[in-house]
C-alpha cells in the first residue's frame, strides 16, 4: 500500500510538473512567436527601405550621368574653341612669317638684281 500512495504521489507531482512545462511552453511559444512576427516586419521594412535607396540611388546615378555629359561636352566646346583660337594664331603666325620670308626673298633678289644693273651700267660707260 506503501508503494501504491507513492506512486500515486509521484504521478501526482509529475502531473503538476508537466502541467507547468505546458504552460510554461505555451508562453514561451507566444513570445517566440511575437519575435517572429516582430524580426518579419522588421526585415519588411529592412526590404522596403533597401529597394527605395536603390531607386533613389538609380535617379542620383541618371542625374551624375547627365550632368557629367553636360560638363564633358561644355568642356568639349570650351576645347575645341581654344583650339580654334590656336589654329588660327598658329596659322597668322605662319602668315607672318611667310610674308617676312618673302619680303625678304625679293629684297634679296631686288639687290642681285639693282647689283646686276648696276654692273652692267658701269660696263657700258666705259
Amino acid at each position: 500500500m506503501k508503494k501504491l500512495l507513492t506512486c500515486l504521489l509521484f504521478l501526482a507531482i509529475m502531473a503538476t510538473a508537466h502541467a507547468q512545462d505546458i504552460v510554461v511552453s505555451e508562453k514561451t511559444a507566444i513570445q517566440i512567436e511575437s519575435i517572429r512576427t516582430k524580426a518579419a516586419k522588421e526585415s519588411a521594412d529592412a526590404d522596403s527601405k533597401m529597394r527605395q535607396e536603390i531607386e533613389d540611388a538609380k535617379k542620383q546615378v541618371e542625374i551624375d550621368k547627365k550632368k557629367a555629359a553636360q560638363d564633358a561636352k561644355k568642356k568639349m566646346e570650351q576645347d575645341t574653341k581654344k583650339g580654334a583660337e590656336n589654329a588660327q594664331k598658329n596659322g597668322e603666325k605662319s602668315i607672318a612669317m611667310a610674308k617676312r620670308k618673302a619680303e625678304k626673298t625679293k629684297n634679296k633678289i631686288q639687290r642681285k638684281a639693282d647689283e646686276e644693273i648696276a654692273r652692267i651700267r658701269a660696263k657700258s660707260a666705259i
